[in-house]
Parts: C-alpha cells; structure tokens; sequence
C-alpha cells in the first residue's frame, strides 16, 4: 500500500488509541496527552491444577469469585516518538461464600474481601519503525514499573489485590493499519519480560518468579466510528510449584506468599468493540474468557468498559478556557 492510501486510515486508527489505553506500538505526539477511565468485572469459580496433577482436574472455590475494578490511565507524550503511562487501579475483590471450601482449609483469611489500591503501573515506550515515513510497520520497545507495594497485605489470599512486588520490565510491540474500504484495520502483538523482586525464598526459590506475557488485538472498522475483533491475552510464570504440592506442605500452606510460589499459565480470548463517539472522545468494550490455565483460575470471565479522551487539556488551552 502506498503512503498516501495509509495515511488516512492511519489517521482513524490512531484517533481511536485512547480507548486502548497505549496499548500496541503507536505513540501519541510531543505535548499530546489522553485519560482513559475505566471499569471491570471478573469472575472465576475454579482453579486448575497442573496438568501433571494425579488428582481432580480444578479446584472449587466455594460460591465463587469477582472482582470489580475501576481504573484511571493517563498518557502524554514525552518526547518526538516517545509517550510515558501511568495507570492506577481500586479494586474490590469477594468470595461469595467465606464459610466455603477451601476457605477454611487455606486459613490466613484466605477468602476474606480485599479492596483498595491494586498495582500500579508506569510505562515508557519509543516507537523505533514508523509506517508513517514508510515502514512496513511500527515497532516500538518500552519498559515497565509495576509498583504492588498496596496490595502486600491482602497477598496471602485468594482474594488478594496482587503480591506485594515491585516489578521491573521491558516490552516489544509491533503493529499495521490499512485501509478496509471507507475505514481502516488494524493489528498488534505485544509482548514482555517482567523480573518480580522477590518476597522471600521459599520452598527452596526466591518468589514470585520471573513473568513472561502477551497480547494481540486486532481491530476492523468498515465504517468510520465502530471498530470491532478478537483480542487475547497470555500469561506464563514458569517458576514455581503447584497447588497440589502447596496444599500438601503446611510450611507453605500457610505462608503468606504461597500463591507468589505457583507458576502459573493463563490464556484468555474474546473480543473488543470501540465506538468513537467525537474526535475526542472513544467508548470501548472487551469480553474476555479463559481457555486454558494451571495453578490459575480456569474459567474467568473478564468484562471491561471504558471511556478514552484525547487532547482535552490542549484542546482546552487554544480555546482559552
């Protein structure tokens, strides 16, 4: 395709970036900013076991699960080709059934509700190919601080808020948009590397272990304002030790960081739906499910909704408000 015809799918499909929240290899401008405001609900009623486990396939957790999250990114560009991030959780997390099994089992509190600040993360990131100037795609490499000092305290739980760590890591994402009639397509892969500063050693290794993960997205938009497709997420943690043999060593049993011990797999599919509502403003949907896992919730149902808003603030200055 010539640079010419990309240019105004281009265009659209980076007006649409705010309710993506920076996601995929495109950057925001010198000076541009953008917000997106969020919420999310999840549910999940079991864990899966390893796949070498000799007994039941999952584990039931009582009546259930959910979450219900809100959440505020903000997005600025830094620099020609370099934007920074900066995203902040609350979360309120329930068991519907405390009395439930393994609630007791687990002890530590293990199923008691959670709610407060969830792990906050900083990105930076760089686009290196640019298919404005002619790439055949855009690159970009970042690097992430995920800071989870708030939720230590509710680490130990099922319910927990996250494990306590500060993380430190970096990322690659490339991306491609086309023209698709009178509106445009688009795609990414991204995908990472995150060291967990550890808690403590336990059963012979520091915890929680390194994490590898990734996302892909890809986006059509026959018309102008909606754009709709299938988006998944992947998450590995291959150090670490199963349920099985967590729930068969009390020393670990009844550590408080004894789910940062599992390794863990998840994988989760569904799709996304954006409505660009102005030139400003993006409405966005996800639907999220998991499709396989071990030592993980197996049967998670992720739902977000969200608003992304973009240029406001220099928008805001040239009118002189």
């Amino acid at each position: 395709m010539s640079l010419p015809a990309l240019l105004p799918a281009l265009a659209l499909a980076l007006a649409s970036a705010p309710a993506q929240a920076g996601s995929g290899p495109w950057v925001l401008g010198r000076g541009d900013e953008s917000l997106y405001l969020g919420v999310e609900g999840q549910r999940f009623d079991t864990l899966a076991l390893s796949p070498s486990s000799t007994h039941a396939d999952s584990l039931p957790v009582g009546a259930g699960v959910q979450t219900f999250s809100m959440k505020a990114i903000a997005t600025v560009g830094l620099l020609p080709r370099l934007e920074g991030e900066l995203g902040v959780p609350w979360e309120m997390v329930r068991q519907n059934d405390e009395g439930a099994y393994p609630c007791p089992d687990l002890s530590l509190g293990a199923c008691r509700p959670s709610t407060g600040i969830g792990v906050i993360r900083a990105r930076v990131k760089g686009l290196v190919l640019d298919e404005i100037v002619g790439s055949p795609v855009s690159l970009a490499v970042g690097a992430e601080l995920r800071m989870g000092q708030f939720t230590s305290s509710t680490r130990e739980r099922i319910t927990n808020l996250g494990e306590g760590t500060m993380d430190l890591g970096g990322f690659l994402s490339v991306g491609h948009t086309g023209s698709l009639g009178k509106g445009f397509w688009s795609a990414y892969l991204e995908g990472g590397e995150r060291y967990r500063s550890p808690n403590r050693s336990l059963a012979d290794r520091l915890v929680p272990s390194a994490e590898t993960w990734g996302e892909v997205e890809w986006l059509l938009a026959p018309v102008r304002p909606f754009s709709f497709g299938p988006a998944g997420t992947w998450l590995w943690r291959p150090g670490g030790i199963d349920i099985q043999d967590m729930l068969a060593d009390p020393t670990i049993v009844l550590n408080q960081d004894r789910f940062a011990a599992l390794r863990v797999m998840s994988l989760q599919v569904g799709g996304k739906a954006l409505v660009r509502t102005s030139d400003m403003v993006t409405t966005s949907l996800g639907v999220l499910r998991t499709v396989y896992a071990f030592n993980n919730p197996e049967d998670t149902w992720t739902i977000d909704l969200g608003v992304g808003v973009r240029g406001f603030i220099r928008r805001r200055d040239r009118s002189g408000g």
